[in-house]
């Protein structure tokens, strides 16, 4: 049995298949096999979080808030350290992103401290054609 994908949020780090009931799908009648794909994630994030300075991390609804959300909210982000790196992809991480283990792949290393505490440790890991990085960071405090 392979492991679950990592806790998904709609619109930032899990499955892009939630979608409302459209007048734009055909009737189906009651008992017709469909066929779906599997779902498709947008990245894939290992992060890891100091219970010492957000305490509540593990308890949190990630449907509803994004982890950046919660760590704001637990305490004042003073710096940011942002490395990436081209990888490629194991076969657990290419089955999520549907992509094969020869598609090049971005892996994001995000650390965020405040002040001089590490609060955060998060790998994102990106297929190379759904990503583009902009990065912008004033004022943090």
């Amino acid at each position: 049995m392979s492991p679950s994908p990592p806790s998904p949020h709609p619109d930032r780090i899990g499955p892009t298949r939630r979608e409302p009931v459209s007048s734009r799908r055909p009737a189906i009648r009651k008992g017709t096999p469909l066929a779906s794909p599997a779902p498709r994630y947008r990245q894939i994030e290992e992060r890891f979080v100091n219970p010492k300075w957000v305490p509540d991390y593990l308890d949190t609804d990630f449907s509803r808030h994004t982890p950046n959300e919660v760590l704001v909210a637990a305490c004042p982000i003073s710096d940011v350290e942002h490395v990436a790196e081209a990888v490629l992809a194991d076969a657990q991480t290419a089955a999520w992103l549907g992509i094969t283990t020869a598609t090049p792949c971005l892996l994001m290393v995000r650390r965020t401290w405040s002040d001089e505490h590490l609060v955060s440790d998060a790998r994102l890991t990106h297929p190379g054609d759904r990503y583009k990085l902009r990065s912008s960071m004033r004022n943090l405090r």
